[in-house]
């Protein structure tokens, strides 16, 4: 239901926001919305949205504080670690 209602919006949210806390709010959203077994969040997350370039210029942000940070490392982790079947072509 939230990948129908756009929860992939909140990578431009997180970008629009302008304080740390809501910053964080934001990408514990988007997280919280792709981990585990969300195979077609993950894929559009990945594919259509180049999320794993969008991870990485986040992390590269000096600004981040360490807990954002860990949040982002932890949602690479669980990007990265797919379940074969969400790729099956690649």
């Amino acid at each position: 239901m939230a990948h129908k209602l756009g929860a992939l919006n909140l990578m431009t949210k997180f970008v629009e926001e302008q304080t740390p806390q809501n910053k964080e709010a934001v990408l514990g959203a988007l997280s919280s919305f792709l981990r585990a077994q969300n195979y077609e969040g993950k894929k559009e997350f990945i594919k259509s949205k180049n999320g794993l370039q969008w991870l990485n210029l986040v992390l590269q942000d000096k600004s981040m504080s360490a807990r954002m940070s860990k949040k982002v490392l932890f949602l690479i982790n669980d990007l990265v670690t797919l379940d074969k079947s969400v790729f099956p072509e690649d």
